[in-house]
């Protein structure tokens, strides 16, 4: 059965997760939102990530499934090629600026920043916060761009390692965690929390909820889908986030990372499953173009929306929403004139004839 590469509304659904992360870092200081059960919710809002990993769990097998192992370092510089431009250079404006400005000690961090640079800081709980402090998760993506094409090559001969190479993934994390107890250098895996919330291990199923839908579509059952898929998994999706808020759960306790990273996941894949399978309002909404626009322009939108470019642009902005409007207006342009152009110079000039 032939695949279609292309899905608008998960475009769409790439800006909803990119204002979801926005609201959860900004929402809870708008003096108009200070009402208990907005802030539990905003306190929740970081589930935009999860979004963002089971999206990428479900291209990545849709667009390469059929890439053999060959072709790793192809589909690596690919991938690279997407992430990587424009995430060197917001990281080396983030550094550079305040040793210019003279807002440091005069000394350049160039350990922090080949840190940061090589995305090895999101293994560290003493790293994982510094440079573009949310670019944390691109160590995630890039892990688990490392492990695609060979996770893809176990799932096709047996689609039981959907469900193996998680458990396997989290306990041989977990063995590590205790042996090393806190006391690897800079926090190498530093803490059960740290572990769940942070690294790719941890998160492994939001991924591989992704895949498993990707694999899904390619078997006959497919074609039965339910009825009211969208419906069922944004109940679902809202009922846990509201299930969450309500327990104040986090990946602290083993009630939050069940919640957060084993059943929203899965939640979350019936979602897209009816996004892609069926027509409705919410799909329509998603393909309009306000919100492809948004979506395009999403992962740069993601690294801007904190640190130093939010600041200078906030400084002299007059309220939240302004500066989210420019924001907005500073992610498209770097989409069209470095994202886009790079991403599509490194798949011409590193083709694989069967993505």
């Amino acid at each position: 059965m032939h695949q279609p590469r292309n899905f608008p509304a998960l475009t769409g659904i790439r800006a909803v997760a990119a204002l979801l992360v926005f609201l959860h870092h900004y929402g809870p200081g708008v003096p108009a939102l200070q009402h208990p059960l907005l802030l539990a919710v905003f306190g929740q809002c970081h589930v935009g990530v999860t979004l963002f990993f089971v999206l990428s769990g479900f291209l990545i097998t849709n667009r390469y499934w059929s890439v053999g192992l060959g072709d790793l370092p192809a589909f690596l510089l690919r991938r690279a090629g997407r992430i990587m431009p424009l995430y060197l250079l917001i990281t080396a404006v983030v550094f550079v600026y305040p040793w210019w400005a003279r807002e440091s000690d005069g000394v350049f961090p160039l350990a922090l920043f080949l840190a940061n640079a090589t995305l090895l800081r999101g293994w560290f709980a003493d790293l994982w916060n510094t440079g573009i402090v949310q670019g944390w998760s691109l160590t995630a993506e890039m892990t688990f761009y490392c492990l695609a094409l060979p996770l893809l090559w176990c799932v096709r001969r047996n689609p039981l390692a959907l469900l193996v190479v998680p458990v396997l993934f989290i306990a041989t994390g977990m063995v590590l965690v205790e042996a090393l107890n806190g006391q690897a250098p800079y926090g190498f895996l530093g803490s059960r929390t740290f572990f769940f919330g942070i690294t790719f291990p941890g998160r492994c199923v939001e991924f591989l909820a992704g895949m498993a839908l990707a694999w899904a579509m390619r078997e006959p059952a497919w074609d039965a889908l339910p009825r009211k898929a969208t419906l069922i998994g944004a109940v679902l999706c809202c009922g846990l986030v509201c299930i969450s808020a309500a327990l104040r759960a986090d990946y602290a306790d083993p009630v939050g990372v069940v919640l957060l990273s084993v059943c929203l996941p899965l939640g979350i894949a019936v979602l897209f499953a009816g996004l892609m399978g069926e027509r409705s309002w919410v799909r329509r909404m998603l393909e309009s173009r306000p919100f492809q626009v948004m979506g395009r322009a999403s992962y740069a939108f993601y690294l801007i929306h904190m640190g130093l470019i939010f600041q200078l642009i906030d400084r002299h902005s007059p309220s939240l929403i302004v500066t989210l409007l420019v924001l907005q207006m500073i992610a498209r342009l770097l989409f069209y004139t470095i994202e886009d152009p790079c991403n599509r110079w490194f798949k011409k000039r590193f083709p694989i004839r069967a993505a």
